[in-house]
This record gives C-alpha cells, structure tokens and sequence, in this order.
C-alpha cells in the first residue's frame, strides 16, 4: 500500500491487471464505501511513475501475484491429495 494516498484510494490507484495483494480491513472498507475501478495501472504511464515516486514499487505487484498463484496451487494440490487419500481410506 502507498502511505501517500488515502486509504480507498490505494485500492483504485494500484489496481494493476493480473495482481493479486493483502488489503487491510480499513482500506477494503473505505474502498466499499466510496470506492471504484475505472481502469488498470500500466506500468508505463505517468500514473505508475507518480506511484513510485511516492513510494510503492509497481514492479512488485507483480512479483506477488506469482508468489500467490504459486501458493494457491500449492495449496489446491494439498486438498486434492487429501480428497484422495480420504477416499480411498
């Protein structure tokens, strides 16, 4: 999150194609409150360039999504063993 924006407005302004984050509860109530997306953050834009400048590495975003996917797989792939060691019990 950006410390130099409000706290919905992380959401809105971080909001990248493909990302996947932790939201604080405060940030994800404000977001439901007054919240919305009206686009993607392009790491190519003078918008991603303000949000490095006031602290948030863009490029990280990304490097969390593929750290989820990998841990949702990971995890999916634990229950599926389960299912299957349960059924044959």
């Amino acid at each position: 999150m950006c410390p130099a924006l409000p706290a919905g407005d992380n959401l809105t302004a971080l909001a990248a194609e493909g990302t996947v984050g932790p939201v604080p509860e405060k940030t994800l109530r404000s977001f439901a409150e007054s919240g919305t997306v009206e686009g993607v953050l392009d790491a190519d834009t003078d918008e991603a360039y303000a949000v490095r400048k006031a602290g948030s590495d863009v490029d990280a975003l990304a490097d969390g999504r593929d750290s989820f996917v990998r841990s949702w797989n990971a995890l999916l792939a634990c229950i599926e063993s389960k299912r299957v060691t349960m059924r044959a019990a």
